[in-house]
């Protein structure tokens, strides 16, 4: 919801979050975090192209509250695992909680 980081809150809405909190993980060990800015941000109708962007980037599963159909197109497409089980959590809550289990559409 804000700048990024493990110590951000995990956004209610995809498209709408002002940054996304990238995080590789491996063995429950996180190895990695870098913090990519939403161009887009808050712009209706915009939601696939910071969605392809984070299918660019190698991403393999996406949490939000909420997300658009263009987001969700992309996401399938790719076959990204997306899920959106947290509202109000912070992004490390959200990683130890548990990933996305597998696609949704």
């Amino acid at each position: 919801m804000g700048g990024g980081g493990l110590d951000d809150t995990v956004s209610p809405e995809f498209g709408a979050s002002p940054s996304f909190t990238l995080v590789d993980v491996e063995d429950q060990e996180t190895l990695a975090v870098e913090i990519v800015v939403n161009p887009k941000n808050c712009v209706p109708g915009t939601t696939s192209r910071p969605a392809r962007d984070l299918v660019d980037r190698g991403v393999d599963a996406v949490i939000a509250g909420a997300f658009g159909p263009e987001a969700i197109l992309v996401f399938s497409s790719a076959v990204i695992r997306w899920g959106s089980p947290f509202l109000r959590v912070r992004v490390l809550s959200a990683l130890s909680l548990s990933a996305p289990q597998g696609c949704r559409s």
